[in-house]
Parts: C-alpha cells; structure tokens; sequence
C-alpha cells in the first residue's frame, strides 16, 4: 500500500518536513537499542524492519530493510534496502522495526503527519494575516464603535 505525500496545493518540495514533528516519547528504546539486540552486539546482517520509499513520482511505499547503525551526530539509521541492496540513511519516523508494536508506531506517524497539518496551516494564516491590505479598510464610525462596545 502507498502513502501520498505530494500536496496538490503545493509545489515539490512545498511540505515541511515530517520528522521535524516527530515525538519521539513514542519510542520504547533508545536508538542506541534498536540496533543492540544480542548483548549488546548488532546482528551481522543488520536488523529486520521496514522503511519509508518514496519513488520519483513522490508516491511512498512500506519496503524491508535491514538496519545496520545509528548515526546519533544525524539521529538517522542506516542500513540497506533487502531487495536492491542500496544503501539508505532514514529518520526515526521513517522506520517501523520488526520488534516494534505496530499500533503504536501508527499513532506516532499519524501524530507527526497531524501535527505537520496543523503547523502547515498555522502558517498559513499568519502569512494571510500578517499581508492582509490595511490601507483600503476604513475606520469604524462612532455608531459601529459603540455597538460593538454594547456587544462587549
């Protein structure tokens, strides 16, 4: 199943992005220990979970991917995608481990997606606010001031 991120209200590029809005009180473990599963020791061949693709159309995909290390200088994980063998640097929001309960990474990927919303139309208004035309506005007369005061 695909995930629609283009915004046909927008230009490419036009969202803010998404891990910026990312809460990371959902996560259960520190990054650190996603990665360390055997004592400490990351598996060879990585660890299981699924990653966020986005194809050049901007249409975004759920693919296997195998993580390999936390890049905390960045806060991404690397890995490789299993089918390509590519290697792949994601955010946190972006990747759904194996071990992880799906109904709460869903709630925290709805919460990030929601909250991006809300900040994207957030300032929206205040850009339509802030650029409103004040000089064509003429001032309220003595009778609209005091009913308005009446109304108070």
């Amino acid at each position: 199943m695909g995930i629609e991120f283009r915004n046909p209200e927008k230009v490419a590029g036009g969202w803010l992005p998404l891990e910026a809005y990312d809460d990371k009180e959902f996560d259960t473990r520190l990054p650190s220990a996603w990665i360390n599963v055997n004592n400490g020791v990351a598996p060879r061949d990585g660890v299981a979970a699924q990653g966020l693709w986005k194809d050049k159309d901007g249409l975004c995909y759920w693919r296997k991917l195998r993580i390999m290390k936390h890049l905390p200088k960045t806060d991404r994980f690397e890995g490789f995608w299993e089918n390509t063998r590519e290697k792949v640097r994601l955010a946190r929001i972006f990747i759904h481990f194996d071990e992880e309960d799906p109904k709460i990474f869903s709630r925290r990927f709805a919460a990030a997606y929601q909250k991006r919303k809300n900040a994207d139309a957030l300032i929206k208004y205040s850009y339509y606010i802030d650029n409103m035309p004040k000089h064509s506005i003429p001032e309220a007369d003595t009778n609209q001031t005091n009913r308005i005061l009446q109304m108070t």
